[in-house]
């Protein structure tokens, strides 16, 4: 408590820590393994090997990984991944010179001429600021990164929730839904339908109700609380709200896609 405010402190299961070594999710909270500092200045004279050494520098990078781990791999392996990197835009290789300026790496105005609609010839020249090298690379950065082999469904915007399924630790109710890729909530007297009618003075919930019914979005993110500091599996909404009499209790659902669970 402080200053009359609940604050939580959460942590992710060793297990599923290890998990999410291996997807991309936005501002995910992976720790760092590689050393290799990302301001690094490779020098020497042409001929040297630092364009060599700027593709197993850039793999250890975005993989995460010790530089001496990637140095072991074959250079022809690494090559190939850090050229798959540079296609999906992660990588920029540029080429400074004499004539390489500020209008190249970070903007500048740029002529563009516009054809003639009459008869195709070129037509009245007009100029934009055009974005460089850099700040195209800094810009796509902001976005978040999500791996472009996987589509988890994830919203460009997505809300991030929480759930205790049955409460916390082990119960039936957590391994049937991580089973079936669902979430699942109670307040069953109220019956399926919430409208403004619905007396919430006896048995509360409304505050959570609106938002697993209402609020809540196929895209979302759903963090699976194991305890009261303890996450221990991630999912991504995929169905809308639905009302399940088959269940003797917590007949609320929504369908999940489990990215990564404990079960």
């Amino acid at each position: 408590m402080e200053n009359g405010n609940k604050r939580y402190s959460w942590r992710l299961r060793e297990e599923l820590k290890e998990a999410l070594m291996y997807i991309d999710l936005p501002d995910s909270d992976q720790e760092s393994v590689t050393d290799v500092g990302l301001n690094t200045i490779l020098y020497g004279p042409p001929g040297t090997g630092k364009t060599y050494h700027t593709v197993i520098y850039a793999v250890a990078i975005i993989e995460n990984k010790e530089l001496s781990a990637v140095e072991k791999e074959d250079y022809s392996e690494v090559l190939e991944r850090y050229n798959e990197y540079k296609a999906q835009g992660r990588i920029e290789f540029t080429t400074f010179h004499q004539s390489y300026g500020y209008e190249e790496f970070i903007e500048g105005i740029r002529p563009m001429i516009t054809p003639d609609d009459t008869d195709g010839e070129s037509g009245e020249i007009q100029y934009s600021v055009q974005p460089g090298v850099f700040k195209r690379f800094c810009e796509r950065a902001e976005r978040p990164a999500v791996r472009v082999d996987a589509d988890y469904g994830i919203s460009d915007s997505p809300n991030i929730w929480k759930v205790s399924l049955e409460g916390t630790g082990d119960n039936p109710t957590r391994t049937e839904c991580l089973k079936n890729n669902h979430i699942r909530i109670g307040w069953d007297d109220y019956g399926k339908d919430i409208t403004d009618e619905t007396d919430f003075s006896v048995s509360g919930g409304r505050v959570v109700l609106n938002a697993f019914i209402n609020r809540m979005q196929v895209g979302d993110i759903v963090l699976s609380c194991y305890s009261a500091s303890t996450i221990d599996a991630i999912g991504v909404v995929t169905g809308e709200y639905e009302w399940h009499d088959e269940y003797a209790s917590l007949k609320r659902l929504r369908k999940v896609n489990w990215i990564v669970n404990d079960s």
